[in-house]
């Protein structure tokens, strides 16, 4: 108890002279969090690479849709199962890059993470990629050949899309 009132006295006292020992802590807890959150991220990537499967050219083909279409659908949809495999690890790690920069911005932590900025900056660039490659399947692609593609059981997961697209094209080559 006494150790403990000790303790808090401390606290206090730091606190009323300017002092936060707790904001220090917190920003290098903020940082642990931070280096957790990436390496949880760089593995689910890593789990989400080693699930990627081949789409059969013969599932693409029976969707009877234009080629050019079929590109652009591997393209969208390549990259949204990929965000959306990994959505769960790459917010966790933007929260904690979020606490890290708030805190070395106040001054509670120590040495700016640029490798946090850049990967930040990857995941962001990723989710942007599936806009811009949404917007592009969008505005291409007819609303009929969409309900098409979208419904494919293999586009709902991930897969190597130029390893599709070229088995898809040898097969079409090949007619």
């Amino acid at each position: 108890m006494r150790a403990l009132f000790a303790g808090l006295i401390s606290v206090f006292s730091c606190a009323m002279a300017g002092v936060e020992p707790m904001d220090k802590q917190a920003g290098e807890l903020a940082e642990a969090l931070s280096s957790d959150a990436h390496g949880a991220l760089e593995q689910r990537i890593e789990e989400c690479n080693a699930k990627r499967v081949i789409i059969e050219p013969e599932v693409l083909i029976a969707t009877e849709a234009e080629e050019k279409h079929v590109l652009l659908a591997i393209g969208y949809h390549s990259i949204r199962s990929h965000n959306e495999c990994t959505e769960a690890a790459a917010l966790d790690f933007l929260q904690a890059a979020a606490l890290t920069q708030y805190a070395q911005a106040q001054g509670f932590s120590g040495i700016p993470g640029q490798e946090t900025e850049d990967v930040s900056s990857l995941v962001t660039g990723n989710w942007w990629l599936e806009l811009r490659a949404k917007a592009q399947y969008l505005d291409n692609v007819p609303a009929e050949a969409r309900q098409t593609l979208d419904a494919l059981e293999h586009f709902q997961r991930p897969f190597h899309p130029i390893k599709t697209w070229d088995a898809y094209v040898e097969v079409l080559d090949a007619k």
